[in-house]
């Protein structure tokens, strides 16, 4: 039996609520009101607000004119608080409605209600995010360092590469799709990733910052939903326990932006595991002829290491001392940049035959050896110190993929896309999350 959690963290707006906060959209007769809390978390950009309202709540969009601008409001039926206890502070009256998934009943309307959504920003919660059954893999990375294409193509390779006529589960034996009542993952996953990728044959040019257009007020408008996670869910057939995956792909300059650094603290703050992307052009000591990444080393982006410092001081935040989570180091675009790292063979060999349905340790240690030495060669110093300096030993992997399988020619994907390397990261973090056993 899963054990309860007093507190609990909601994926869409990151913040850690006690589990007395959780509140419940009312599915009776009272009337629909603006939501403030959601229209804050989708911002009121009309264009952002009708491609992302498609729901299974019912939801309405009213046009405003503020300042002569139009803006949109979503109107939903209220939310309540649960009753309260005969004593307010009692858990296990709360815990109640959460471990028997029981329905609450409005306090104007009197109808039952089984909808869960997060007193902060109004997103609606399933009965195992309040448990604590949700395991969130943050992806950062410097801009253009591909987080976008390898998020795209990877919930694809997990999503497809499924064993037998089902279609269903995959070669690590656990069942993926989409939450059954989350519309907007893959809403967002087929507009943003899926589309441009696979049918337009397109990179996608950038990750959507949470910061956007300017709204009705005339100021910037922090939108966390214009970057809204995408989760997948995990279920394991040999015991149907199920697991929820937090993939979020956060813009590199959202890192970097102070109006918003404090909300990308707190996404970074909760996650269980870390893939760390490192663009090989980035360093110095990486020679290519691809003019796309020749001169990325002037660039005004910051650098791989001021990133990396930014997320372990975050870390740190939980960590007092050394940083014992899983973490990973991907070096993408394995294809633009074989030349340097064909001397390293180990690398150039596809992991599909290797994982199988399990870790394949030794070949991951291979892999280690490898891209270490391949780190030491491009002078990636600044780096390999702060691994040794903030890192346990045990928690660091180190890998190198290509999501494409051959280099774009400008913005235009000109070959089929046939990824190599990118199962590596998530094996071993399925490993050090006990869901997968070693080889």
């Amino acid at each position: 039996m899963t054990k309860f959690k007093h507190n609990f963290t909601c994926p869409y707006c990151f913040n850690q609520e006690p589990i007395q906060h959780i509140q419940f959209r009312c599915e009776g007769t009272c009337p629909e009101i603006e939501d403030d809390d959601l229209n804050k978390y989708y911002g009121t950009n009309v264009k952002n607000a009708k491609h992302i309202t498609t729901t299974i709540e019912k939801i309405k969009l009213t046009e405003k004119i503020l300042n002569n601008k139009i803006i949109a409001k979503r109107v939903f039926s209220p939310s309540f608080t649960l009753p309260r206890s005969k004593y307010f502070e009692n858990l296990f009256f709360y815990s109640e409605y959460v471990k028997k998934q029981k329905r609450a009943k409005c306090n104007k309307c009197n109808k039952e209600s089984g909808i869960i959504v997060c007193p902060n920003c109004h997103n609606s919660l399933t009965f195992d995010i309040l448990k604590g059954k949700i395991k969130t893999i943050a992806l950062v990375g410097t801009q253009q360092s591909g987080k976008s294409t390898y998020i795209g193509v990877l919930i694809d390779q997990l999503r497809n590469e499924q064993k037998g006529d089902d279609k269903i589960e995959t070669k690590i034996g656990y069942k993926i799709s989409f939450l059954p009542k989350d519309r907007k993952s893959p809403q967002r996953y087929n507009d943003d990733f899926y589309l441009p990728l696979f049918h337009k044959n397109k990179l996608i040019s950038k990750t959507k910052s949470i910061v956007i257009e300017e709204d009705g007020t005339g100021n910037p408008e922090v939108v966390l939903g214009n970057s809204r996670p995408i989760l997948l869910n995990f279920l394991n057939p040999k015991n149907n326990e199920e697991q929820t995956f937090v993939f979020y792909d956060a813009a590199g300059e959202d890192l970097e932006n102070t109006q918003v650094q404090e909300i990308v603290k707190n996404y970074i703050k909760m996650a269980n595991a870390v893939i760390f992307l490192l663009d090989p052009g980035r360093f110095l000591g990486v020679c290519t002829e691809d003019p796309k990444t020749k001169d990325l080393t002037t660039t005004d982006f910051r650098s791989p290491i001021d990133v990396l410092t930014l997320v372990i001081d975050c870390l740190h935040q939980r960590y007092r001392e050394k940083i014992d989570l899983p973490f990973v180091f991907a070096f993408s675009k394995l294809d633009e940049f074989d030349s340097t790292l064909g001397t390293y063979p180990v690398l150039m060999r596809s992991a599909k035959s290797l994982h199988k349905d399990k870790y394949d340790k030794n070949h991951g240690d291979d892999i280690n050896e490898s891209v270490k030495q391949y780190m030491q060669a491009i002078r990636a110093f600044p780096i390999l110190s702060c691994i040794d300096s903030d890192f346990e030993e045990q928690s660091i992997h180190f890998s190198a993929f290509s999501a494409l399988g051959h280099p774009p020619s400008g913005d235009s994907i000109v070959h089929e896309i046939k990824p190599y390397r990118m199962e590596d990261a998530v094996y071993y973090i399925l490993w050090k999350f006990n869901m997968i056993e070693k080889s």
